[in-house]
């Protein structure tokens, strides 16, 4: 569309030397879609952007705006054992889009792990429901694929570079933050005018115009600032405890099966990453999260097990023992508990390890 909008404009008007110099840096500025925002979100637009402008994808430009340095995740390599906390589920249509549009050509596949089995029950009265899409008679029984977010945004930033080397016009501004976002009120004496296009003032003193302009940027994001969005929240008084755990080796379903349970402090979740790994994601109130967040890594796993096992009444007492501070061998303390029960304390595998484990808002 720029390119057409350049050559018309050339052909219905006469410069000078710096009118024509005037003109030729704003046409070089303007971009039809401009993201802000490099984050898992916008790398994969900007690829579906160019999937959905194909065949006449040469005409489009598109500049993408992401603050930090992305050094690191282009140069992305996996560790064996070693998985980020930072992880997302993915339906079997996801991927297929990611197919469509060329990023799940360059995702990392055997970090890439599948499930099929779901069981979800509540921790007061027991209900429970059992998912198996192995029972139905579909060509692809997978619930959902769990993948590492920096295995998504490494694999959308390859497909970027692959169109870029094609003479597809995708601009990448990375370490640099947008500063302001306008638009122009003056008119020009030369005729050309965008004054509908916002203008992206960023912090390196470039000036990129945006025929369509994209917040892809989180929560304090300027171009919903700058488009009066206004956002609503409240407080749930609950934060969100993330951890990498390494499960039991002797429980193999638990390689294709997600685990949910309902506490009244509220819900846990582990989802299985492949190797013998789980992504657990522990939504709880804020004093337990900052005690969780405390105490060893056996002493977590102890906690972990008993969250997807004991009562809730038990699980009161040990809550009691983290947050006050008190001198306390959760190991011990749950080893007795499971000892004395007089039913199955649940189905859900025992963890046996924990890499890393950090507690969120």
């Amino acid at each position: 569309m720029l390119r057409s909008l350049q050559k018309s404009y050339f052909h219905k008007n006469t410069f000078g030397r710096r009118g024509l110099v005037t003109v030729s840096k704003d046409i070089q500025q303007a971009y039809d879609v401009v993201i802000i925002g490099g984050g898992v979100a916008g790398v994969t637009l900007a690829c579906a952007l160019v999937k959905a402008s194909s065949p006449s994808v040469s005409r489009q430009r598109i500049a993408l705006v992401e603050a930090m340095d992305l050094s690191n995740v282009k140069s992305w390599k996996p560790q064996q054992y070693n998985y980020s906390n930072r992880v997302v589920s993915l339906t079997p249509g996801t991927m297929n889009f990611f197919q469509k549009i060329g990023v799940k050509q360059h995702l990392t596949m055997d970090r890439v792990h599948g499930y099929r089995d779901m069981r979800v029950w509540d921790g007061v009265t027991g209900a429970s429901i059992h998912l198996d899409s192995a029972i139905l008679d579909v060509k692809e029984p997978t619930i959902a694929y769990m993948v590492e977010n920096i295995n998504v945004q490494h694999a959308a930033l390859q497909r970027i570079e692959e169109c870029r080397s094609q003479g597809v016009q995708i601009d990448l501004f990375e370490k640099t933050k947008v500063a302001e976002i306008d638009k122009e009120t003056t008119s020009r004496e030369d005729g050309l005018s965008l004054n509908d296009w916002p203008t992206v003032h960023l912090d390196d003193g470039k000036q990129l115009k945006a025929r369509l302009l994209v917040g892809a940027d989180g929560i304090n994001s300027p171009v919903r600032g700058f488009a009066q969005i206004e956002s609503l929240g409240w407080d749930y008084n609950a934060q969100g405890v993330v951890a990498t755990l390494k499960l039991d080796p002797e429980r193999p379903e638990s390689k294709v099966t997600a685990w949910q349970r309902f506490l009244p402090t509220g819900p846990i979740a582990m989802l299985p990453l492949g190797e013998g790994y789980a992504s657990m994601v522990w939504s709880t109130y804020p004093e337990i999260a900052k005690a969780l967040k405390t105490v060893s890594s056996h002493d977590f796993c102890n906690i972990v097990n008993a969250a997807f096992r004991m009562s809730h009444v038990d699980l009161k007492y040990l809550y009691q023992q983290i947050t006050s501070g008190k001198a306390c061998d959760i190991g011990a303390e749950y080893a007795w508990r499971e000892s004395v029960a007089k039913k199955s304390l649940g189905i859900e595998p025992r963890h046996t390890g924990c890499r890393e484990f950090v507690a969120t808002d």
